[in-house]
């Protein structure tokens, strides 16, 4: 029985891993297709609209997709980081209360 589980627990694990390596490539294609796309869109609106105003709507729109991908990019590197190093609350004052609770209760039987 223990093994059987134990060997369900290690292909699930090995599925997540699977999804969450596709995921991330996934990722990190439409990624690189957003910015080539507002990198060539910024571009084409500075060389098309030969002003200030083109040149400055083109820079911030050739810009926004990096900026967007970076900020998401931080922020899900930070929430998967916060997730994997997540440990239980436990500090020295609650072990101790749970131990010298455990010796009243065992004192009282």
């Amino acid at each position: 029985m223990a093994e059987s589980e134990a060997s369900h627990r290690h292909s699930f694990e090995k599925e997540m891993l699977r999804i969450e390596s596709r995921d991330s490539l996934l990722g990190i294609f439409f990624a690189t297709i957003l910015c080539a796309g507002t990198i060539i869109a910024g571009v084409t609106i500075a060389i098309n609209v030969p002003s200030l105003a083109g040149t400055i709507v083109g820079g911030l729109v050739g810009t926004s997709g990096l900026v967007s991908v970076f900020g998401v990019m931080i922020r899900t590197t930070r929430t998967s980081w916060q997730i994997q190093n997540k440990k239980p609350p436990s500090s020295s004052a609650d072990s101790e209360t749970a131990i010298g609770e455990n010796e009243e209760n065992s004192q009282l039987k």
